[in-house]
């Protein structure tokens, strides 16, 4: 008997490898959770310009810095918007980086900065940079990060309750 849980073991053991092992490593901390990538490659009309897509709360974005990323984030009426980015590759911090909420129709902008400091250094050890700002209408709302830092980064936003 006891020759069969050693066996029955070491299948167990597998198949929880093979079922676990995925979502291990795939980025640091669980940071997209349950969330799907958008690969946010589309065009869609806004202020403009155009985004990538339309993100939503269950989705995260990957990317590759230095680079300007835009997309739609909705909003059911005024609210916190959080941007939240995770640094998977850190290799030049450069001297800029910048995330840009606009308003409804763009008229309005409010822009996080890093203003000249390392931003791997204000990310930290987690290697998560949060930045969030208040959108005072309902609808879509164009986002904008921008970077000269040389990163690959996951990417995702939420509203703050």
């Amino acid at each position: 008997m006891a020759s069969n849980k050693r066996l029955l073991f070491p299948g167990l053991f597998s198949a929880l490898v093979l079922v676990l092992g995925p979502a291990c490593g795939t980025d640091l901390g669980g940071f997209t959770g349950v969330r799907s990538n958008n690969i946010c490659d589309g065009s869609y009309p806004i202020c403009n310009t155009a985004g990538g897509c339309v993100l939503t709360e269950s989705e995260f974005l990957e990317g590759t810095l230095p680079g300007e990323r835009k997309f739609i984030f909705r909003t059911p009426g005024p609210a916190q918007v959080r941007v939240l980015l995770l640094f998977t590759q850190e290799l030049s911090a450069g001297n800029s980086t910048q995330i840009e909420w606009n308003e409804l129709g763009c008229g309005s902008q409010q822009i996080y900065s890093t203003m000249g400091r390392d931003v791997f250094q204000i990310a930290g050890d987690q290697q998560q940079l949060s930045a969030q700002k208040t959108l005072q209408t309902a609808g879509d709302h164009l986002i904008r990060l921008t970077s000269d830092a040389i990163a690959r980064y996951q990417l995702r936003t939420q509203i703050v309750p």
